[in-house]
């Protein structure tokens, strides 16, 4: 027991002391799995069915010009890669020296400055800086430091007992045994996931302060021979695929373009390049002669640059379409109850310690936990709602405009001030009342949202086959994401909250 006294002593207090920003990560990083089709779903707009590519690259590069001709394109994509939405996108640099980019419609070639909807980048913000900015980036770093020190030691903790954990999964005791049974089993199931996110997300964290970034292109430099009069684009990227038959382009990134010494670096992927990071196989050509100059391969560069493209497929689940980000969209639930549970146990622990001197009444870590993590869960879920019906309506009131850095100097956007406000009166009301309660009406409440989504989309779209025949089938698997959500929620709050009522949890029973 001397042995294990220090890792334990790790676990608990690593998971007591950054437990709560832990779930707030963990949770909208389950989200941010599935950013893309969300952002699908928030536009419907623009994606209001699969589109036929009519205009092309140049076409998109032509429409983007004519309506912002000050304006320097430095990256063209396409509307294949779902990173688009099924729609042209063009990266352009504005005379201040900032980026911008600008939605190309493929079949008209309209041209949009701003989505309808950035709620998927609004949780996304959440999950990676805490709408803290750069600061907020280095927490999320430290946060990951913590998981992995946490995970590790846990493991230590249980090692001696890992066959039983592994199989001990009384849902139906009283609150501690099937609260440390979950939290166990997905701890121990779930570790190498865990490892993987822990360290990927600390890199992502905190790889701008260390000035090594995992998608840093090629360190070579190279400059074209042309004197500033482009080949079309489409040239350039056939001239690429004749190359390499295999490689499937993603965008095109343009340096100079326009100018002497102009050159297109065409990016995409490669088959069995599944730990790649997306588009970073490259080949560049002379812009003005269409002449091949280099071809950069991630998978051939070394160790180190193998290992820094590894990091975001590995982090976000898409180095296996579909399966790999349903895959993690389940693992990254199990983080989250891991984390919630581990918060659970700690505050029926404190209970059990002055249930003597105090009766049964509720304990503040007990409230504490309802309404910071079941007020995250309320607000989420009214978020989406609103933006849903915003969606449905038509509404352009509902945009996340606006700054979503508590740390700039710019006005923040209305949404995130609305999200802090419902986020602090959820978790106060939920305070007030007993935390049995609190939690099985979060549940209820987070349940009823998740199966309205798919309804309202539907309505709002006119008819449910319009709604789920848009883009390349977002909204059926969002349903059924939805669907799931809820039912793993209800089974939650019924295996796991009724026990907290019985008179069995007054047991005295081992720490876990």
């Amino acid at each position: 027991m001397a042995q294990q006294r220090l890792p334990y002593v790790i676990h608990s207090w690593t998971g007591l002391i950054f437990g709560w920003l832990l779930f707030a990560v963990c949770l909208t990083g389950t989200l941010v799995v599935y950013k893309f089709p969300l952002k699908a779903l928030d536009n419907p707009s623009i994606v209001s069915a699969p589109a036929d590519d009519r205009i092309g690259p140049d076409g998109a590069l032509s429409a983007f010009r004519q309506d912002y001709p000050a304006m320097q394109p430095k990256v063209v994509a396409f509307p294949s890669d779902s990173y688009s939405i099924h729609q042209y996108t063009v990266v352009a640099e504005r005379s201040d020296g900032s980026s911008h980019r600008y939605w190309i419609d493929p079949q008209t070639g309209e041209v949009r400055a701003e989505l309808e909807s950035e709620f998927a980048d609004f949780v996304l913000r959440l999950h990676a800086n805490l709408f803290l900015g750069k600061p907020g980036r280095w927490l999320v770093g430290l946060l990951g430091i913590v998981m992995l020190m946490s995970a590790i030691t846990g493991l230590w903790f249980h090692w001696h007992r890992l066959r039983r954990d592994l199989f001990n999964f009384r849902l139906g005791a009283h609150a501690r045994k099937a609260w440390g049974d979950l939290h166990k089993v997905f701890g121990v199931w779930a570790f190498p996931f865990h490892i993987i996110i822990a360290l990927t997300g600390a890199w992502l964290g905190i790889e701008s302060l260390i000035g090594i970034r995992a998608s840093d292109s090629s360190p070579i430099e190279i400059v074209g021979a042309g004197p500033g009069n482009p080949r079309p684009i489409a040239e350039i990227v056939a001239k690429a695929v004749a190359l390499r038959p295999d490689f499937t382009p993603t965008h095109v990134n343009m340096t100079a373009y326009g100018n002497a010494g102009a050159t297109i670096r065409v990016q995409g992927d490669l088959p069995g390049h599944r730990f790649v990071q997306r588009g970073q196989t490259m080949l560049v050509f002379d812009a003005d002669s269409a002449a091949h100059l280099q071809t950069v391969d991630r998978a051939e560069q070394g160790l180190g640059r193998r290992l820094l493209a590894m990091v975001r497929p590995l982090h976000y689940g898409y180095f296996w379409a579909l399966w790999g980000e349903l895959l993690y969209f389940l693992l990254g639930i199990a983080s989250t109850l891991l984390v919630m549970s581990g918060m659970l146990i700690w505050a029926d622990r404190e209970k059990r310690k002055v249930r003597r001197h105090r009766g049964e009444a509720a304990t503040g870590m007990e409230r504490a936990n309802a309404a910071v993590m079941g007020g995250l869960l309320l607000a989420l879920a009214a978020f989406a709602a609103l933006n849903a019906v915003a969606r449905a309506i038509g509404s352009a009131n509902f945009t996340f405009s606006g700054s979503l850095d508590l740390l700039a100097a710019k006005p923040l956007a209305g949404e995130l001030v609305m999200f802090l406000l419902v986020w602090t009166a959820g978790g106060a009301l939920l305070a007030r009342i007993d935390p049995l309660a609190a939690w099985r009406l979060t549940v209820a409440a987070t349940g009823a949202v998740l199966l309205a989504l798919p309804v309202i989309g539907a309505v709002g779209a006119g008819s449910p086959a319009t709604y789920f025949t848009r883009g390349v089938g977002e909204a059926a698997g969002y349903a059924l994401a939805c669907f799931a959500l809820a039912l793993i929620g209800a089974a939650t709050a019924r295996r796991l909250a009724l026990p907290l009522a019985t008179k069995d949890s007054r047991q005295c029973v081992p720490n876990t």
